[in-house]
C-alpha cells in the first residue's frame, strides 16, 4: 500500500461522521477514517476495501477515484481523492433536469444495491440529519453528482460491534428514506 506523505497535508476543509478531510497538495484531499483508530488498521482496510468495491459495482459513474494510503509507521489507513469544487445537493437543485436525472440514477442504484442484500450507503451523513438533505450526494460547479462517502451501513468483519452499529444504522435508515422521498417529489414537481 502506497504510504501518504505528511508534509502534503494542509489544512481540514471537512470532518463527517467518520472522516476528516484536508487538502492534500494542490489537487487531492486525504480523507482519514475514525475507522481504523476504533477497529484498527487490519479491520478498517479489509471495510474500506470491501465497501470501496461493492460501491464501485453499482455508483461508479457517481464515485470519485480513490486511493487506499497508510502512514509511514502503517498506524493510519486514508483514502486518497481528486479536490472537487462544490457542495452538498439541495432540493433546489433538482429543478435542473440534468441534475434530477442524476440523483434518481444515485438512487435507482442505491435501491439495486439493498435489493442484493446489502444494508446500503449512508446517503444522508451526519450533517443532512441536521439540514434534512443528502449531504453526502456533493454537486460540483459543473452540474456533476457525486457520491462522497462509501460507507456501507454494516460491519460484518466485526460481528461484536454489528449490535452496535444496527442501532445507529436503523436509525440513519429511517431518516435517509424519509429525506430521500422528499427529494424525489421535488424531481417530480418541475
Amino acid at each position: 500500500m502506497e504510504v501518504f506523505d505528511k508534509e502534503k497535508i494542509g489544512k481540514c476543509i471537512a470532518w463527517g461522521g467518520e472522516h476528516l478531510v484536508y487538502d492534500y497538495g494542490d489537487t487531492q484531499v486525504i480523507k482519514f477514517s475514525l475507522f481504523d483508530l476504533l477497529i484498527g488498521l487490519r479491520l478498517a482496510r479489509i471495510k474500506t476495501m470491501h465497501d470501496l468495491t461493492i460501491c464501485r459495482e453499482f455508483f461508479s459513474d457517481y464515485m470519485l477515484s480513490t486511493t487506499l494510503v497508510s502512514s509511514s509507521d502503517g498506524r493510519r489507513l486514508a483514502k486518497l481523492q481528486p479536490k472537487i469544487t462544490g457542495r452538498a445537493i439541495k432540493k433546489s437543485d433538482l429543478q435542473d433536469k440534468r441534475i434530477a436525472q442524476q440523483f434518481k440514477e444515485i438512487i435507482r442504484a442505491h435501491q439495486a444495491l439493498v435489493a442484493q442484500g446489502y444494508y446500503g450507503v449512508d446517503l444522508i451523513g451526519g450533517r443532512g440529519v441536521l439540514l434534512a438533505r443528502p449531504t453526502n450526494i456533493f454537486l460540483t460547479v459543473t452540474g456533476k453528482l457525486y457520491l462522497i462517502d462509501t460507507l456501507l451501513l454494516s460491519v460484518p468483519e466485526l460481528p461484536w460491534l454489528q449490535w452496535l452499529f444496527n442501532i445507529f444504522r436503523d436509525v440513519a435508515i429511517w431518516n435517509q428514506i424519509r429525506i430521500i422521498k422528499s427529494f424525489l417529489s421535488a424531481c417530480e414537481e418541475k
